[in-house]
């Protein structure tokens, strides 16, 4: 049995002491060896005393060994050295027991990891934190949301939105809230929704946010996109047999009077003009319909030096002809990024030549071409002139299709650059402050 040496030691032990005690009852009633008993007396004190000691041992062998298996560690030497050859079942029963437990931590760690996987791959971004406000977890959504690395405590919060802090603290778990983030120009519409855990002794808040802002632009998108695929559809249907019948009725008049009679010559003018119209109509229609036949991007990793290379390639000689100064700068120079580097380099041009336009008569006219990585890991490609640049209201239609702030402009060219961005998972946002800086900022 596990426990028959530690029986077996106390039977003994308790056998000699009462062995020795009756051997010294015994002398000291019948007997007047006084010197002999005493001696039998201490002996059987010290017996006493040995057999506490004893059992106390056993007792602490025994304790720090379920303590150790308490912690979750095993015993550096197995029960049957600390508590003797008779518990090698003991052995045999806390290896069972650790094996299990070995099998629960390894799966709980398992589940730990895969849990804060998905919390921190989710777009949905996620702040955990409690009463005081001290924060507990943010996921990597919620940090790029809200351009932050580190956030321990909620009020810190209060530098992105006014008030932020105080509406989470003061929320109504499952009520959907919707709030603003950024600055003005560039401000983000979030809906914050949160609900109460009970962990132990503790409760924490968890508040999720859902950036809609480029849910309701790829919404307005898909709108204008819809109404252009409309327009030119049927504006083509109707076009297309117009321009076609001026030609042949044109041809034909003109092969059969030669042109010479008056009322001819008028005709042809009118059926000239009604054809040249309809062309220009159609090359119209054309340009609008480019909006509804982006092509899907082909990603591959491109050097950021070397798309702002080529793009500075094809401008450099207009730019020197215009009498503006360019400057490029890559930080750090190996950057790399997964894009379709063809559609970027497009948007990237667009951006240059509109800002070209901008300093159009300006002497000392400058556009800037930066790329630089944030402490989240984005990508940032800016394009910068010092130009008059835009007010709030124009910023906020600048995207919009057919706006332009130009008297010639067709409105599609930043429509076009923003839903390249968008097929690319990235943004395409403007800063601008009149008469002193504008900036289009590719964010991946």
């Amino acid at each position: 049995m596990i426990y028959s040496r530690f029986r077996v030691s106390c039977i003994v032990r308790v056998t000699l002491l009462a062995l020795t005690v009756s051997a010294a009852s015994l002398l000291f009633a019948y007997t007047s060896m006084y010197a002999t008993t005493s001696i039998l007396a201490l002996i059987a004190i010290l017996q006493v005393y040995f057999l506490i000691l004893f059992v106390e041992r056993e007792n602490r062998n025994l304790t720090r060994f379920l303590e150790s298996i308490s912690h979750g560690n095993l015993p550096a030497e197995p029960a049957s050295k600390r508590l003797g050859a008779g518990s090698a079942k003991l052995d045999e029963a806390f290896a069972r027991v650790m094996k299990k437990f070995g099998e629960l931590r390894i799966e709980s760690e398992a589940q730990h990891q895969y849990l804060q996987a998905v919390v921190q791959h989710i777009g949905v971004g996620l702040i955990v934190f409690r009463d005081d406000g001290q924060v507990e977890l943010v996921n990597r959504a919620a940090r790029r949301l809200f351009s932050t690395v580190m956030l321990k405590d909620i009020q810190a919060l209060e530098d992105v939105s006014s008030g932020l802090s105080e509406m989470l603290l003061g929320a109504e778990p499952g009520k959907r809230q919707v709030t603003f983030t950024g600055d003005g120009l560039n401000s983000q519409e979030v809906t914050v929704v949160t609900s109460k855990l009970f962990i132990r002794d503790r409760v924490v808040t968890i508040a999720s946010f859902q950036n809609i802002t480029a849910e309701l632009s790829a919404r307005e998108v898909d709108a204008w996109q819809g109404l252009i695929r409309v327009l030119t559809h049927e504006i083509r249907n109707s076009l297309t047999p117009i321009s076609s019948l001026s030609g042949s009725i044109l041809e034909s008049v003109s092969s059969e009077k030669g042109g010479s009679d008056t009322e001819v010559c008028d005709i042809v003018d009118a059926l000239e003009t009604i054809r040249r119209r309809s062309d220009g109509l159609l090359r119209f229609v054309d340009t609008y319909r480019r909006l509804t036949r982006i092509p899907r991007p082909k990603c591959a990793k491109a050097s950021v030096v070397d798309i702002l290379a080529d793009t500075l390639r094809l401008v450099e000689a207009e730019v020197a002809e215009r009498g503006i100064e360019l400057r490029s700068a890559v930080t750090p120079e190996d950057l790399v990024i997964v894009v379709d580097s063809g559609m970027i380099g497009q948007v990237l041009l667009n951006l240059v030549r509109n800002s070209m336009e901008a300093l159009s008569g300006r002497r000392d006219g400058l556009i800037e071409l930066t790329a630089t990585q944030d402490s989240l890991g984005q990508v940032r490609l800016t394009v910068a002139d010092n130009g008059p640049g835009m007010i709030p209201e124009a910023i906020d239609q600048i995207f919009i299709p057919l706006y332009s702030t130009k008297k010639d402009g067709s409105g599609i060219g930043l429509s076009i650059s923003r839903q390249i961005m968008k097929l690319h998972d990235a943004e395409l946002i403007v800063k601008s402050a009149p008469d002193v800086r504008t900036e289009f900022i590719l964010i991946f």
